[in-house]
């Protein structure tokens, strides 16, 4: 995060010669991204702030991820695309509002599911891009690490854009910009776990401890906990 699709993979080979497996996406963005402090309203700037209108849905995101029980997700997720929408449309150079439309949006294909998600990833993909022309370093590169996990999580053609070579560069652009990012560091172990299997363990513990070893978000506690539950959870999965 974080499964887009609730389809297997007999399924997926009906429907067309799809490249590798169909992953679950309930999780794809657990907790994603907005790795820094918050000082003003403005707009982006290059110390990679917040905007307050960018800090309120990250709040109110982190909330329902976190807080909200699983049957009440999807109808307040729609509620906060609105949200996102409406401050997007105020703001529409903004990268923060950018990059958080993406998360939510992808987060939502998630609870969604099924091939109907499908459009809905290739809409946060297009938010992800669009922040990257014109600021790849807001947020601490986190549109390359939204982006990466988008490409290794979703089919490949003919159904999506699925890609694993394609995510593995976006980490690599995510964490040359924030190399201690505690999202970027957690996806990128997750992705590494996921891909190249016990092989990459090793690795994927050192960008966990890394991640963990981050500094707090002052003004994100509850995404903090959250994302910091996820490495324990998945440092404890490796030492099985």
């Amino acid at each position: 995060m974080w499964s887009i699709l609730n389809v297997n993979r007999s399924s997926a080979v009906r429907v067309g010669r799809a490249k590798g497996l169909f992953f679950y996406v309930k999780n794809l963005f657990s907790v994603l991204l907005g790795s820094c402090l918050v000082f003003s309203s403005a707009l982006v700037s290059a110390n990679n702030e917040l905007s307050d209108e960018a800090l309120a849905l990250a709040q109110e995101w982190a909330h329902i991820q976190y807080e909200v029980p699983k049957q009440d997700k999807l109808e307040q997720f729609e509620q906060l695309i609105d949200k996102a929408h409406q401050s997007l449309a105020a703001h529409p150079d903004q990268p923060d509002l950018l990059i958080w439309n993406g998360i939510i949006t992808s987060v939502y294909a998630g609870e969604v599911g099924g091939l109907s998600a499908l459009g809905k990833v290739k809409e946060a993909k297009a938010y992800y891009e669009q922040a990257l022309k014109i600021d790849e370093r807001a947020l601490n590169g986190s549109a390359y690490a939204s982006l990466a996990t988008l490409y290794y999580k979703v089919p490949g053609w003919p159904l999506s854009f699925g890609d694993s070579d394609m995510a593995r560069e976006y980490f690599r652009k995510a964490l040359e910009i924030a190399p201690d990012s505690i999202d970027s560091n957690y996806l990128y172990a997750s992705y590494l776990v996921e891909e190249d299997g016990e092989d990459s363990y090793d690795l994927a513990r050192q960008y966990l401890q890394r991640a963990m070893a981050s500094d707090p978000r002052p003004l994100r506690p509850l995404a903090d906990q959250g994302r910091r539950q996820e490495i324990k959870h998945l440092l404890d999965q490796l030492k099985e």
